[in-house]
C-alpha cells in the first residue's frame, strides 16, 4: 500500500524515494490533499503513474468518493466554514479529480477501484458514529473492493 499526498507526490515521483521495485502498487489520493486548483493534480498523477509503470509495476488507483455526501457533511458537522454553494462546488470538484484519475489510469494501464459510485461512505451501516470514517463493515467492503481489482492481476 502506498499513499501519496499532494506535498509528497512530486517528491516521491521525481526523486524516486520509496520502493518502486514491487510488482503491484495500490494508490489512493486523499481528496483533502489533492491540489484544489487542479493545476498540479493532473501532472502529479501522471508523473506517479508513469514512474510506477516504468518499473513494470501493476498499479491500482482509487476513484475518490464525494465527501460532501457523507452523513457528517449532510448534518452540517463537517466543512462548517463553507457555504452550501461551496459544498456543491466541492462535489463538482471530485468529479473533475475522478475524470483526471480515470484518464490517467487509462493512459498508463492502471486499474481503478470506484469509491465514487459506492455507498460505503454514505450509509450509516458502514460508517463509524462520526458519520465520516468507515467502521469495521465499511473497511471490510473497502478491502473487498481493492481485492476484487487485485485478483485480476495476481498470477
Amino acid at each position: 500500500y502506498t499513499y501519496y499526498g499532494i506535498d509528497e507526490m512530486g517528491t516521491y515521483a521525481v526523486t524516486g524515494e520509496g520502493d518502486y521495485n514491487k510488482d503491484t502498487k495500490i494508490l489512493t489520493l486523499s481528496g483533502s490533499t489533492i491540489d484544489p486548483s487542479g493545476k498540479t493534480s493532473e501532472p502529479n498523477i501522471e508523473t506517479i503513474l508513469s514512474d510506477l509503470r516504468s518499473t513494470g509495476a501493476q498499479v491500482i488507483i482509487a476513484l475518490l468518493d464525494d465527501q460532501s455526501q457523507r452523513p457528517v457533511a449532510l448534518r452540517g458537522e463537517a466543512f462548517t466554514a463553507i457555504t452550501p454553494d461551496e459544498l456543491a462546488m466541492m462535489s463538482e470538484q471530485v468529479k473533475r479529480y475522478n475524470a483526471i484519475i480515470q484518464s490517467q489510469a487509462a493512459q498508463y494501464g492502471a486499474l481503478t477501484v470506484d469509491f465514487y459510485n459506492s455507498d460505503i461512505f454514505i450509509i450509516p451501516a458502514t460508517l463509524a458514529d462520526d458519520g465520516n470514517h468507515p467502521n469495521a463493515a465499511g473497511y471490510d467492503l473497502i478491502t473487498q473492493a481493492w481485492y476484487k481489482a487485485l485478483i485480476t492481476i495476481l498470477p
